[in-house]
């Protein structure tokens, strides 16, 4: 298995459980509000978590970055673009119809998923972002 940023797995090593990581703006977000190296922090009990599908409820338009605390950065600016941060429309799904990543994103167990939140509501903005996928646990070995 490969993921976004050309790591490998061997899926046979593993065993896999779906799950959830999730985040709430709390305050919300001002208008035109960005907040930086926001974060979720892995329970530390799977050994990698691999995102799979992006899910967000919000009271109005964002604009996200989305990386992880090793400094692997999920782009999607273009080459000369002066953010990488993209509206909410282009990565985020809803529950009926979540955003399904063209390949995962693999989050080892002792890092974070990171992401830069930018308000464009121009108004409040209360955020739930829900990154779904598969809790990889290594097998035992059985030598």
């Amino acid at each position: 298995m490969f993921d976004y940023f050309g790591n490998q797995l061997d899926p046979s090593q593993y065993f896999a459980r779906t799950g959830k990581y999730f985040y709430d703006t709390t305050p919300p977000l001002n208008s035109g509000q960005l907040l930086t190296q926001q974060s979720i922090t892995l329970r530390g009990q799977e050994q990698y978590f691999a995102i799979m599908r992006l899910m967000s409820v919000q009271t109005g338009p964002f604009r996200i970055s989305l990386y992880t605390s090793t400094s692997e950065r999920y782009f999607y600016g273009t080459l000369n673009a002066t953010t990488d941060r993209v509206r909410n429309e282009c990565v985020f799904g809803s529950a009926q119809r979540p955003g399904v990543l063209p390949v995962p994103i693999i989050i080892p167990s002792s890092s974070q998923i990171m992401f830069d939140l930018e308000d464009v509501s121009g108004a409040t903005n209360t955020l739930h972002l829900v990154y779904e996928g598969v809790r990889l646990f290594p097998k035992p070995n059985n030598n």
